[in-house]
C-alpha cells in the first residue's frame, strides 16, 4: 500500500497543466523600433513591468547595445527612454547576465571575424562600472554567440575553440578585471545560444547547449570537471531543436526556451520557430508551447530569452531586426510556488525563483553560498536573481559585487560532519520529507 501511494503521488503530470494561455506574438510597440536584435528580458524589480536590452545602431553610427522600460503591453520606450550602454565599432553578438545582487554581465564579440570580445559591467540601475578587452585579435576562438554566467561561484564568459569544440572560459571580476584563460567547458559542443547557469542545489553548473540530434545538457562541478552528460530531444516531434538561450528553475520545475524546425520546414538564414518547454527535474517534458507563428520559407526568429514575475512570463525575440514579445501565463501553483512568487529574492537563493527540497534548509554539510549567504543585513537583500542567456549570429544592422568561491570542505569540516548523508536514518528522513512535499503540492 505504501509503494501505491509512493507511485501515486510521483506520477507525471499532465500536458497543459502549466502553460494556461499564450498570447499573440507581435512586434513591441514604441517608435523607431526597427534595426533591433539580440534582444534580452529582465524584470523591473523596482518599477513593474520589464528592462530590454537590445542592440540597435543608427544609420550610419556605431553600433552599441541599449537598454529600455517596455510595459505590459509590449510598448518598449526605444525613442523617448533609452539608455545607451556600450558601443564600439564592428561590434557583433551580445550576451548579458543578472547577477545575483541585482547588477548586470555584459559581454560581446568584436570585429568581422568575431576575433575579440569585450565585457562590461552594469548596476542595478544601469549605470556602466566597467568595459574592458577580454581577447583581441585571437583567431582560435568563435567569440560569437558566446554565454555568459553571472553567479556566487563564478562570473564569466566561454567562447568555442574551432579546433576542438571545447569552450575557454574567462573569468570577469566584479571590477570588470578578466583572467587569463581559467579552464575549458569539455564535451560541451559547439556553445552556439547555450544556457549556462549555476544550480546551487547541486552545486553545480548546468550547461544547455545544441546537441545530437536535439539538445545536450552538461552538468560540471566547481573546478570545471564534468560530471554528467546528455543528449536528449525536449521535444521529439521536431526535426531540429537548437538555440537553447535560457533555461530558468521555477518551483520544482525547468523552464526552457529554444528554437525548432518541424519535419518539412525551413526558413531563411538557419532561423526557426521558438518553442516553450516545462520539463520535470529529471528533464522529462510535461508541458510545452509554440510561441511563434512564422512561414515556412520565409524568415523565421532569432536569440529568444524570457523573464518571469510570478505567473506572467514575456518572452522576447527577434525577427528581420524587429524585437517580438509574447505573453505566456502559468499556473504558478502547479510548479508547487505560492501565487505571489515573483521569481526573485534573496530567500531563493539567487536560483530564479527555484524552490527545491535539498534548499529548503541549510545545515552545515551543504553548500551556504549564493545570495542567501549575504544575510538579511547585506545591502539590496531583497534584489537578489538569476538569469542567463547566450547567442547567435547577428544580421547586417542598419538602422558590483564581491564573490568568493565557496570552500564546500569549510562547512563539511564544522561540526566534524561530511557532505553527504549515509545511512538508513538519512534514506528514511528524505523519503518522510519527499512525500510530504509531494502531498502538499498535490493538494
Amino acid at each position: 500500500m505504501f509503494l501505491s501511494l509512493l507511485l501515486a503521488l510521483t506520477g507525471p503530470a499532465s500536458a497543459g497543466d502549466f502553460i494556461t494561455s499564450v498570447g499573440d506574438d507581435a512586434v513591441m510597440g514604441g517608435d523607431d523600433i526597427g534595426g533591433i536584435n539580440w534582444v534580452r528580458i529582465f524584470n523591473n524589480l523596482e518599477d513593474g513591468g520589464w528592462w530590454v536590452t537590445y542592440h540597435w545602431q543608427l544609420e550610419g553610427g556605431t553600433p552599441g547595445y541599449n537598454v529600455a522600460r517596455m510595459t505590459d503591453d509590449r510598448v518598449l520606450a526605444h525613442s523617448t527612454g533609452r539608455t545607451h550602454l556600450v558601443d564600439w565599432p564592428e561590434t557583433k553578438d551580445h550576451a548579458i547576465a543578472r547577477c545575483p545582487d541585482g547588477s548586470f554581465l555584459h559581454a560581446y564579440s568584436v570585429g568581422v571575424g568575431n576575433e575579440s570580445a569585450r565585457s562590461a559591467r552594469y548596476s542595478m540601475d544601469w549605470e556602466v562600472l566597467s568595459h574592458e578587452w577580454i581577447e583581441e585579435n585571437v583567431d582560435e576562438r568563435a567569440h560569437n554567440d558566446l554565454p555568459v554566467i553571472c553567479s556566487e561561484p563564478r562570473q564569466a564568459a566561454a567562447f568555442t575553440n574551432h579546433a576542438s569544440f571545447t569552450a575557454t572560459v574567462f573569468d570577469i571580476a566584479s571590477d570588470g578585471t578578466v583572467a587569463s584563460s581559467s579552464g575549458e567547458l569539455t564535451d560541451s559542443g559547439h556553445m552556439a545560444g547555450a544556457s549556462w547557469i549555476y544550480y546551487e542545489p547541486r552545486d553545480q553548473y548546468l550547461v544547455v547547449s545544441n546537441g545530437e540530434p536535439g539538445l545536450r545538457r552538461v552538468w560540471y562541478n566547481r573546478d570545471l570537471s564534468v560530471d554528467e552528460v546528455t543528449d536528449w530531444a525536449p521535444m521529439p516531434a521536431l526535426n531540429r531543436t537548437f538555440w537553447p538561450q535560457k533555461i530558468e528553475r521555477v518551483g520544482d520545475y525547468w523552464v526552457l526556451i529554444f528554437l525548432g524546425i518541424e519535419y518539412g520546414g525551413m526558413y531563411l538564414a538557419d532561423d526557426g520557430d521558438v518553442y516553450l518547454v516545462v520539463m520535470d527535474s529529471s528533464f522529462n517534458t510535461v508541458d510545452s508551447a509554440k510561441l511563434s507563428t512564422n512561414v515556412a520559407g520565409d524568415l523565421g526568429s532569432a536569440r529568444p530569452h524570457f523573464s518571469r514575475n510570478g505567473s506572467k512570463l514575456m518572452a522576447v525575440w527577434d525577427k528581420g531586426i524587429q524585437p517580438y514579445a509574447v505573453q505566456v501565463q502559468l499556473d504558478i501553483e502547479r510548479f508547487g510556488l505560492e501565487a505571489e512568487d515573483t521569481g526573485f529574492g534573496w530567500s531563493d537563493g539567487g536560483s530564479g525563483g527555484g524552490s527545491d527540497d535539498d534548499s529548503e534548509t541549510t545545515s552545515p554539510c551543504e553548500p551556504s553560498g549564493g545570495a542567501d549567504s549575504a544575510g538579511p543585513d547585506s545591502p539590496d537583500d531583497s534584489e537578489g536573481l538569476d538569469e542567463t542567456n547566450g547567442g547567435h549570429d547577428s544580421l547586417t544592422l542598419t538602422g558590483k559585487e564581491d564573490t568568493a568561491v565557496h570552500d564546500v570542505d569549510d562547512d563539511c569540516d564544522k561540526e566534524g560532519c561530511g557532505c553527504s548523508a549515509t545511512g538508513t536514518q538519512s534514506s528514511a528522513w528524505a523519503l518522510v520529507a519527499l512525500l510530504v512535499g509531494l502531498i502538499r503540492r498535490r493538494r
